[in-house]
């Protein structure tokens, strides 16, 4: 991220809740102001994003980490998180409107695709 210039929505989940679990935790090194800077920023970020709720693992968020490659498991949410922003990509994709193309005055529709092949029905995270 340091490299970029904009930082995409994708990144936003990934950050905050590595913010939250790890970097913003308190050890027995800090001083009392680290410790109370650290808490502060951390209750703030949980505040606004509330990393750990249903409605953040349906965000656009959520969705457009899922999209990226580089965080597509969603390692930084829990099953049921993960589960809900699969659902929520889904529903959104079901939503979509059908194409629709003209062969010899026919009008033929084209069916959208039930889920992503390849996206997230592979690995440990395939659902049945």
């Amino acid at each position: 991220m340091s490299k970029e210039s904009h930082v995409s929505v994708s990144e936003i989940y990934p950050i905050v809740c590595g913010l939250v679990t790890k970097s913003l935790v308190s050890c027995s090194t800090d001083n009392s102001i680290a410790h109370r800077v650290k808490r502060a920023i951390r209750d703030d970020l949980v505040h606004r994003f509330q990393p750990e709720s249903e409605e953040a693992a349906m965000s656009t968020a959520a969705v457009g980490a899922l999209l990226d490659p580089r965080y597509q498991k969603l390692a930084f949410f829990s099953s049921k998180q993960r589960n809900i922003t699969q659902d929520t990509l889904e529903s959104r994709i079901d939503d979509l409107p059908l194409r629709f193309t003209i062969n010899n005055g026919d009008i033929e529709t084209h069916q959208n695709a039930v889920g992503l092949p390849g996206l997230w029905l592979t690995g440990e995270y395939a659902r049945g």
